[in-house]
């Protein structure tokens, strides 16, 4: 599938080497199943020099979640912890 969204972000005073983020926003999972859904998320990033290191969270709710192999019916909704590592220097 394909997530699209559109965030907002602050970040505090983007020139320094040490700094802190955030983000947040929403958007839409497409996929080839009924399982394509409306998304929030957001999180907190850290910068120290050349280096971002974070954390976020993705909540996705399904209209239709329809049921599993055995019949039982399958959650509305769906959380995602994810990390953010991102960086890069010069030699």
């Amino acid at each position: 599938g394909v997530d699209s969204s559109l965030r907002y972000t602050f970040n505090t005073d983007a020139r320094s080497t040490l700094g802190l983020g955030f983000f947040a926003g929403g958007g839409y999972r497409l996929t080839k199943t009924q399982d394509s859904g409306p998304f929030a998320e957001g999180g907190l990033t850290l910068r120290a020099g050349g280096l971002s290191v974070g954390v976020g969270l993705k909540e996705i709710f399904y209209p239709a979640p329809g049921t599993d192999s055995a019949g039982a019916k399958l959650p509305d909704h769906d959380s995602t912890v994810f990390l953010i590592l991102a960086g890069g220097g010069v030699f």
